[in-house]
């Protein structure tokens, strides 16, 4: 990946990096390629409740790596 290609360089990325700041997304996050975490837990069906403790240790480990971790 070139350094350009990431957040944290120049004026036409400010949108989408104003929108990871106000999620609480900091300097050192926005230098690092984010790393998606998609999974299906929520809080409005109760089937998916179990799925909820392997996606924080999936979090926790690509943080733990200097990744930054995105779930959705």
């Amino acid at each position: 990946m070139q350094r350009s290609d990431l957040m944290a360089d120049g004026p036409n990325k400010a949108p989408p990096r104003s929108l990871l700041y106000a999620n609480g997304t900091d300097k050192w996050e926005t230098e690092r390629p984010i790393i998606g975490i998609a999974h299906s837990f929520n809080e409005a069906v109760p089937g998916h409740t179990h799925s909820e403790k392997p996606d924080e240790a999936a979090t926790a480990g690509i943080y733990v790596a200097h990744g930054p971790p995105l779930e959705f």
